[in-house]
């Protein structure tokens, strides 16, 4: 995949970015598409023909990008080269994003650079990224403004007739998880934040009918306290309340998610929280 110079590379750690392809004499030239690397633990049961499949994880896998460096002498293209080591080896994890799929980003733990010396001056260099989560995500989550004004976001399936809403004041409502994927909130890589602000003398409940998730709460609550659903850990106003729930997990189903708040409820708001993720 040939690139011009106005593509870019870019990383962010924590609310830092950093355009790499900014440098003069750095161009991006290609990526790998990476492939999916799924894990399946085999039960094989004596006496029968193949095995038992159980649920597929899928493993970390492999970002290939690759640059080419113009320097004014080889002393310069030596040791811009080191630096590149620095750049993506780091103690923190980070994210990866490119300009051939500005829409999503890769979380990165380690990177291995490679070299290969074209000219005195000229470099060929790969980068091999280890995305740890096993899959990508969407640079946006929900809340962003302009969240939808990125053509790719329509590429992934939403209906035409169809505008996703995030935040609603309604008790019925419909989330559209644009991922291909359930986003799970037991899986320690996918984030998933629901906060209600609500009036409920005898507590409420939170049902996701699309995939028969229930939350419920069982004390009094009213419309002035933040209650965030963040992962599997309920919050009353950043205090955890599990005590006081039915230990229930949202999730949601890739597509429409149809919700209602159930009890007795009156000036509901609800906002959620999260990116799509891809494999």
């Amino acid at each position: 995949m040939n690139c011009n110079n106005k593509n870019w590379v870019k990383i962010i750690e924590g609310n830092k970015t950093i355009t790499i392809t900014d440098k003069e004499g750095l161009e991006f030239l290609a990526y790998e598409v990476p492939s999916v690397n799924p894990k399946n633990e085999k039960i094989e049961i004596k006496g029968t023909d193949g095995y038992m499949p159980s649920v597929v994880n899928f493993d970390s896998f492999s970002l290939n990008l690759t640059f080419r460096y113009i320097g004014y002498d080889s002393t310069d293209v030596d040791l811009y080269c080191q630096s590149l080591r620095s750049l993506f080896n780091k103690r923190n994890p980070y994210y990866i994003m490119h300009s051939k799929l500005p829409g999503l980003k890769y979380a990165i733990d380690t990177a291995q650079v490679s070299y290969e010396k074209e000219t005195i001056r000229h470099y060929k260099i790969t980068v091999e990224f280890n995305c740890y989560k096993g899959f990508s995500e969407s640079v946006n989550t929900t809340d962003d403004e302009f969240f939808f004004d990125s053509n790719w976001m329509f590429d992934n399936g939403i209906p035409l007739d169809f505008e996703p809403e995030y935040h609603h004041e309604t008790n019925q409502f419909t989330i559209w998880n644009g991922s291909d994927d359930t986003i799970d909130p037991r899986n320690i890589h996918h984030q998933l934040q629901i906060q209600l602000n609500l009036n409920a003398t005898n507590g409420f409940e939170l049902v996701n009918y699309t995939t028969g998730d229930i939350f419920r709460y069982n004390k009094s609550i009213t419309s002035d306290v933040d209650f965030v659903l963040s992962g599997i850990h309920a919050y009353r106003d950043q205090n955890k309340v599990g005590i006081d729930t039915n230990r229930g997990v949202i999730t949601l189903a890739p597509g429409k998610n149809e919700f209602k708040i159930k009890g007795d409820v009156t000036s509901q708001k609800v906002l959620f929280k999260f990116p799509f993720v891809y494999r």
